[in-house]
Protein backbone atom coordinates (compact mmCIF):
# COMPACT_ATOMS: atom_id res chain seq x y z
CA UNK A 1 0.00 0.00 0.00
CA UNK A 2 1.17 3.45 -0.61
CA UNK A 3 2.31 5.35 2.69
CA UNK A 4 0.96 8.70 3.82
CA UNK A 5 4.59 9.95 4.33
CA UNK A 6 3.12 12.81 7.09
CA UNK A 7 1.84 9.92 9.42
CA UNK A 8 3.41 6.95 8.14
CA UNK A 9 0.41 5.07 7.91
CA UNK A 10 -1.65 3.63 4.87
CA UNK A 11 -2.92 6.30 2.19
CA UNK A 12 -7.24 5.91 2.40
CA UNK A 13 -8.41 6.26 -0.90
CA UNK A 14 -10.67 4.21 -3.23
CA UNK A 15 -9.02 4.93 -6.30
CA UNK A 16 -6.59 2.93 -6.54
CA UNK A 17 -5.71 -1.09 -5.26
CA UNK A 18 -2.85 0.28 -3.30
CA UNK A 19 -4.99 2.58 -0.94
CA UNK A 20 -6.87 1.71 1.76
CA UNK A 21 -10.46 1.68 1.27
CA UNK A 22 -12.84 -0.56 -1.06
CA UNK A 23 -13.48 0.43 -4.34
CA UNK A 24 -17.56 0.54 -5.64
CA UNK A 25 -17.54 -2.21 -8.59
CA UNK A 26 -14.57 -3.24 -7.64
CA UNK A 27 -13.99 -4.57 -4.55
CA UNK A 28 -17.66 -3.97 -3.72
CA UNK A 29 -20.41 -4.06 -4.60
CA UNK A 30 -23.42 -1.83 -4.77
CA UNK A 31 -27.09 -2.57 -4.33
CA UNK A 32 -30.15 -0.15 -5.41
CA UNK A 33 -30.35 1.23 -2.29
CA UNK A 34 -26.55 2.54 -2.30
CA UNK A 35 -25.43 -0.05 0.74
CA UNK A 36 -22.60 -2.79 0.30
CA UNK A 37 -24.26 -5.56 -1.16
CA UNK A 38 -23.38 -8.99 1.31
CA UNK A 39 -21.95 -11.62 -1.72
CA UNK A 40 -18.40 -12.79 -2.56
CA UNK A 41 -16.72 -9.40 -3.59
CA UNK A 42 -14.87 -7.47 -0.87
CA UNK A 43 -11.20 -6.31 0.59
CA UNK A 44 -8.18 -8.54 0.80
CA UNK A 45 -6.87 -9.74 3.82
CA UNK A 46 -3.63 -11.73 4.86
CA UNK A 47 -3.11 -13.28 8.36
CA UNK A 48 0.58 -12.28 7.80
CA UNK A 49 2.10 -10.05 5.02
CA UNK A 50 4.06 -11.88 3.93
CA UNK A 51 1.46 -14.21 3.20
CA UNK A 52 0.57 -11.06 0.42
CA UNK A 53 0.49 -12.24 -3.46
CA UNK A 54 4.08 -11.70 -4.02
CA UNK A 55 2.76 -9.46 -6.55
CA UNK A 56 1.58 -6.74 -3.13
CA UNK A 57 5.05 -7.30 -1.71
CA UNK A 58 7.81 -5.17 -2.88
CA UNK A 59 10.69 -5.67 -4.09
CA UNK A 60 12.98 -4.62 -1.32
CA UNK A 61 11.94 -7.30 0.77
CA UNK A 62 13.04 -10.33 -1.46
CA UNK A 63 15.08 -11.64 1.11
CA UNK A 64 12.36 -12.08 3.53
CA UNK A 65 9.88 -13.03 0.63
CA UNK A 66 11.74 -14.55 -2.74
CA UNK A 67 10.38 -13.56 -5.73
CA UNK A 68 8.65 -10.13 -4.39
CA UNK A 69 7.98 -8.41 -7.33
CA UNK A 70 5.79 -5.26 -5.81
CA UNK A 71 6.87 -1.74 -6.44
CA UNK A 72 9.31 -0.29 -4.02
CA UNK A 73 7.10 2.69 -3.50
CA UNK A 74 4.73 0.64 -1.55
CA UNK A 75 4.55 -0.57 2.41
CA UNK A 76 3.57 -3.66 4.01
CA UNK A 77 1.32 -2.92 7.13
CA UNK A 78 0.19 -5.07 9.87
CA UNK A 79 -2.63 -4.21 12.46
CA UNK A 80 -3.26 -6.35 15.43
CA UNK A 81 -2.03 -9.93 16.15
CA UNK A 82 -4.26 -13.00 16.93
CA UNK A 83 -6.41 -15.25 14.48
CA UNK A 84 -9.16 -13.63 11.93
CA UNK A 85 -12.57 -14.26 13.70
CA UNK A 86 -16.38 -13.73 12.15
CA UNK A 87 -18.16 -11.04 13.28
CA UNK A 88 -20.32 -8.06 12.02
CA UNK A 89 -18.74 -4.84 10.90
CA UNK A 90 -20.40 -1.68 10.96
CA UNK A 91 -19.64 1.73 9.76
CA UNK A 92 -21.97 4.34 10.37
CA UNK A 93 -21.22 7.43 7.99
CA UNK A 94 -22.50 11.07 8.95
Amino acid sequence: MKRDLQDNLPVVGATSSSELGARPGIDITIDGAGNVALDSTGMSVAPRWQDLDFTRIPKRLRHIVPGATGANSTSCFTMGIGPFQNGIVAVVWN
